[in-house]
């Protein structure tokens, strides 16, 4: 049985913001480093940071590994 869409507003994009580039893609920037922890294997321990991305509401945030992100995105850093 379907049910009546209701539509979010958080979903919207605002067009203006985003810069396509002449291929159709864009870069995507991280905005803020919300969260610092672990991510924990069998052997192993990998520091990671939870990260809020330009274009994604908090709740999009994602974990990513903080190496690879002080390499590419050290700026972020400077808060802690």
């Amino acid at each position: 049985m379907l049910r009546k869409c209701t539509p979010d507003p958080t979903w919207v994009v605002d067009l203006q913001d985003v810069q396509i580039s002449e291929n159709t893609s864009y870069v995507e920037e991280p905005l803020r480093i919300l969260e610092v922890g672990e991510h924990r294997f069998r052997n192993k321990v990998i520091p990671a940071v939870k990260v809020w991305w330009q274009h994604h509401g908090i709740e999009e945030a994602t974990w990513e590994p903080e190496e690879e992100m002080r390499r590419h995105y050290s700026q972020l850093f400077y808060e802690f």
